[in-house]
């Protein structure tokens, strides 16, 4: 995933992620900016109004699951300039 990221040939890349109670959430990512797609989100959200979906949908990606993926991204970083395996957090405690 570093070398996606870090890569500037590409355009647009899209995750598709399984998440908790979420069984697809895509994001595309392009040019600093995260988009759900919102038409091929599956989970606990579906039943909300369009406008709660948008809205939850955001806050997850924004408030859980970008987070964890940058903090994955900062430790494969930091393994590959230290040559160190870390202690892995425990996903959702911050419990090494």
């Amino acid at each position: 995933m570093a070398f996606l990221l870090e890569s500037r040939n590409f355009n647009q890349i899209k995750l598709d992620l399984n998440y908790t109670d979420h069984s697809n959430v895509s994001l595309a990512l392009q040019k600093g900016t995260v988009n759900v797609l919102m038409n091929e989100y599956s989970g606990i959200f579906e039943d909300d109004t369009p406008e709660e979906k948008i809205a939850k949908a955001y806050l997850l990606i924004y408030l859980e699951i970008l987070p964890i993926l940058f903090q994955e991204y900062y430790i494969s970083f930091i393994c590959l300039k230290s040559k160190k395996v870390p202690r892995l957090r425990k996903p959702g405690t911050g419990i090494l």
